[in-house]
């Protein structure tokens, strides 16, 4: 009887092990709502590994129009909020932008249309 309880505890720590490697993020993940968007666009980052992180936001020609972070991240889940400004805080033309996830592994580039 005992050794039939050890190997049922074995198999289900082994089984709750195979379950917390499953839930890790194993991909550099990016998406925002609402989008399309008018006032604020909501950006979530799912970082795989630590890793130095750098969030922008570049208009069609690449160009940087705002910074959203650029720092050192343990890996999860980040959101971060764009409200359609620029750079210099003024509000961005309506149109086709990216949001660009740069880490030490992977890179990432997304779509988002403000209106």
């Amino acid at each position: 009887m005992k050794k039939i309880l050890v190997l049922v505890m074995l198999i289900l720590a082994s089984v709750y092990l195979v379950a917390t490697v499953e839930n890790e993020i194993a991909d550099l993940t990016v998406s925002c709502t609402p989008d399309p968007f008018e006032e604020t666009t909501t950006i979530t980052v799912n970082i795989p590994e630590d890793s130095k992180t750098e969030i922008l936001i570049l208009d069609k020609n690449d160009v940087v129009v705002k910074s959203l972070a650029k720092r050192q991240l343990a890996s999860g889940a980040y959101t971060f909020t764009w409200d359609g400004t620029g750079l210099d805080g003024q509000r961005e033309k309506a149109g086709d932008y990216f949001i660009s996830v740069k880490t030490n592994f992977t890179y990432v580039k997304v779509k988002v249309i403000l209106k």
